[in-house]
Formats: C-alpha cells, sequence, structure tokens
C-alpha cells in the first residue's frame, strides 16, 4: 500500500509537473501569438499605407503641380491665385492637413522626380515640383510642401488600435517607426491554455500560425480595394465584374490556384491608375480630346508603376501596364501583338472590353452581352480567349447579376 502510494505521488507530481510545463508554454504561446497576429495585421496594411500615399501624391502632382496656369502663377507671384488651389486642395482632400509654397530645401535637388515622401518627426511631408502641362519646364527655386493627416491615413486602414507611431521601434514606412500596442491577456486565453495542457501543443500551434497567415496575407489588398472605392464607385464595381470574368475565363483555359489569383488581384486593380487622371476628365460626359485621351492612356502606367513599387504586389504589374494592348499592335501603351502581350493580361483585356460594352455609361446604354460578344469578335483580341466567353456567357451573366444585387443591397 505504502509502495502504490509513493507511486501514485510520483505519478500525481509528474502530471502536475507536465500540466504546469504545457501550461506556461500554452499562455506563453498565445502572449507571442498575439504579437505575431498584430505584426502580420500591421505588415498587411503597411502596404496599403504606402500605396495611399502614393496614390495621395500621384494625383495632387497629376492635378495641381503638372499644370502650366499653376506653374505661370508661382513664377509671376500670384499669390491669391496660389492660395485658391490650396484652398480647394484642402478641402477636398482629408489626407492633407497643410500645404505651403516653400524655397527648395538642400534635400531635395532632384529636379526629375514629381515628388518627394519623407517623415520628420514622426510627421509625413510630401515635396513637389511644379512643371508646366507638358512636363518640359521645372520651377528650380520653389516647391510644394504638403504635411498629411498621419492621423486620419493610419485610422483609414484601421491602425489607430494597432499602433503608436514613434521615433524609435519597428520600421513603418517611408522612415516612420511604430510600435505594437500590446493586446493584454484575456481570460480566455487562460481557460485555453488549461485546455491545450491536455493536448499536443506543437501540432495545435502550427494550424493557428497557418491559419493566421492565410488570413492577414489578404488583409492589405482588401485595405487598398476600400481605398479606391471612396475615389470612384463605378470604377471599382467595373474592376470587381472584371475580376469575377477573369476568374470564370481563367478556369476555363486551365490556369492553376496561383495565377488564377494573380490575375483576380491584377483585375480588382487593373483601373487603380486612373488616380492619377484628373477627374474632369474620367468624368467628362462628351467625347474627350486627343490631348484629353492621350492623358487617360497613362493609366495603365500609372497604375503599374504604383503597384510596382509594393514589393508583394511587384508581379501584378505587367499585367495592369499591358491590358490595352491589342494582338493587332494596335494598343497602348508599348503597342505589342499577339503571343507578345502575357496571357494573364490578354484575358484581363477581354473580361475589361466585355464589361465595358455592358454596362451603362454616362454617354450611352449597356449593350446586351450577345451585342458585346458579336462587336468583341471583330476586335484585335485573342478570338480564342472570346469564344471561351461565349461559351460560358450565362453563367458568367448570372454571376456579375448577382454581384451587382449584392452591391446595390
Amino acid at each position: 500500500m505504502t509502495r502504490l502510494n509513493a507511486r501514485g505521488k510520483v505519478t500525481l507530481l509528474s502530471s502536475i509537473f507536465i500540466f504546469v510545463l504545457a501550461f506556461v508554454a500554452s499562455i506563453t504561446r498565445f502572449h507571442n501569438l498575439n504579437l505575431t497576429r498584430y505584426n502580420e495585421r500591421v505588415k498587411g496594411h503597411i502596404h496599403a499605407f504606402e500605396l495611399s500615399v502614393q496614390l495621395v501624391a500621384e494625383k495632387l502632382s497629376f492635378g495641381y503641380f503638372q499644370w502650366t496656369e499653376f506653374y505661370d502663377a508661382v513664377t509671376e507671384e500670384k499669390a491669391d491665385f496660389i492660395q485658391e488651389n490650396f484652398d480647394e486642395i484642402l478641402d477636398r482632400s482629408k489626407y492633407i492637413s497643410s500645404i505651403e509654397l516653400i524655397d527648395r530645401p538642400e534635400s531635395f535637388q532632384d529636379f526629375d522626380r514629381y515628388y518627394s515622401i519623407y517623415s520628420e518627426n514622426g510627421r509625413l511631408f510630401i515635396l513637389f515640383n511644379v512643371y508646366d502641362d507638358f512636363v518640359e519646364n521645372v520651377l528650380k527655386d520653389r516647391v510644394i510642401k504638403c504635411e498629411l493627416d498621419l492621423e486620419t491615413l493610419l485610422k483609414l486602414h484601421g491602425l489607430t488600435t494597432l499602433v503608436d507611431i514613434v521615433n524609435e521601434g519597428k520600421p513603418f514606412a517611408f522612415g516612420l517607426h511604430y510600435k505594437i500596442k500590446q493586446p493584454p491577456l484575456r481570460f480566455f486565453h487562460f481557460v485555453s491554455s488549461v485546455a491545450i495542457a491536455f493536448l499536443m501543443v506543437l501540432i495545435i500551434r502550427s494550424i493557428i500560425n497557418r491559419e493566421i497567415h492565410i488570413y492577414y496575407q489578404t488583409d492589405g489588398l482588401k485595405s487598398l480595394v476600400w481605398f479606391f472605392e471612396q475615389r470612384d464607385k463605378y470604377t471599382v464595381n467595373h474592376s470587381k465584374k472584371v475580376a469575377m470574368i477573369c476568374m470564370f475565363l481563367g478556369k476555363a483555359l486551365g490556369l492553376r490556384r496561383k495565377k488564377l489569383k494573380k490575375l483576380y488581384n491584377a483585375a480588382l486593380l487593373h483601373d487603380i491608375g486612373k488616380i492619377g487622371i484628373p477627374e474632369s476628365i474620367l468624368n467628362k460626359k462628351g467625347k474627350l480630346t486627343s490631348e484629353e485621351f492621350e492623358i487617360v492612356k497613362k493609366h495603365p502606367e500609372i497604375g503599374a508603376n504604383v503597384i510596382g513599387k509594393i514589393h508583394q504586389l511587384q508581379d501584378l504589374a505587367p499585367i495592369i501596364l499591358y491590358h490595352h494592348e491589342r494582338t493587332d499592335g494596335s494598343g497602348y501603351p508599348e503597342g505589342l501583338s499577339k503571343d507578345r502581350i502575357p496571357l494573364l493580361a490578354r484575358i484581363l483585356a477581354v473580361a475589361d472590353v466585355f464589361d465595358a460594352l455592358v454596362s451603362d455609361r454616362p454617354y450611352r446604354p449597356g449593350m446586351t452581352p450577345e451585342e458585346a460578344i458579336r462587336i468583341m469578335e471583330n476586335m484585335a483580341l485573342d478570338q480564342d480567349i472570346v469564344k471561351v466567353l461565349r461559351e460560358n456567357l450565362e453563367e458568367i451573366m448570372k454571376s456579375v447579376n448577382s454581384l451587382l444585387v449584392q452591391e446595390n443591397e
């Protein structure tokens, strides 16, 4: 009996020891997991934050500071005209907190760059060169200095509850640094740790890590599309429909998972370069002049340039750049033809043209899908892809109409 009691005590002590070790390991894991979750989430949002700032800079540069009238106003010191435009910028953009005309600083002597984004003492600024309409002349001694409303931008991407911008910490964006607002352990973490102490801690940990990685990998892209939607509801709905059509075409053409995802993401962002096109041109109801059309034709290059600056999205840039190329070489920006145009760009071109034809525009009603297909069969598009579109037309239109119903609810 004594020997059994002694053995029971050893077993109990061993069980307690293992339980304590597992509990400590589990609660430590929850602590580290929370940090990992927040860091992963922040990383996803940082890319969207960077692109948001780039888009603001591109829009201001193209909209105001590549303009002969403004260039002349600065040269001739027309203070009222300059201030009127500054007031308009502050009124239209909630992301700009201040704007002023200053002497060119020593740190920005590059006359070929449109703008320079930098931080100073936890604040974010953009310096703009001032050009004429044709970007042939630039002011040598003066630049525009804008301060961005950092708090508003952080709030836009859901970062105000996640991070504090500090002078020293982990790299954030444009020279800024951050530290995590570390979440405390909660009661359910302790309860869960007790349960996990009886299970295989390492297996549970690997499953949790995998799920977190998959979820937050797409979080930044969702924020980016949301930011785009704030400017142009029509364009983002068009992009969502084009992305859905691309998925159908890609599957029918035998694309695998990675390429399908790449195609889908490129379709969502294919018109993002229009953020750099003046709204007066984008929303014009009449026919564009040749000069205006040349400006619109810049949007694939603008989009590819902006997306190419985000490391995780760089592989989307060629698809966005070439989605207006045509198989007979009549497209833009490079006049590529036939198989020189990447397959994913050819698929995107077909989906883009189709949705443009069937959608209502300010200057014309949308065509029927059948009419659109007939027109596309006589266009310089990849006709093998057009054929796949025709063969799957009924199913594609059901999905597109379902998306429109959801967007209107």
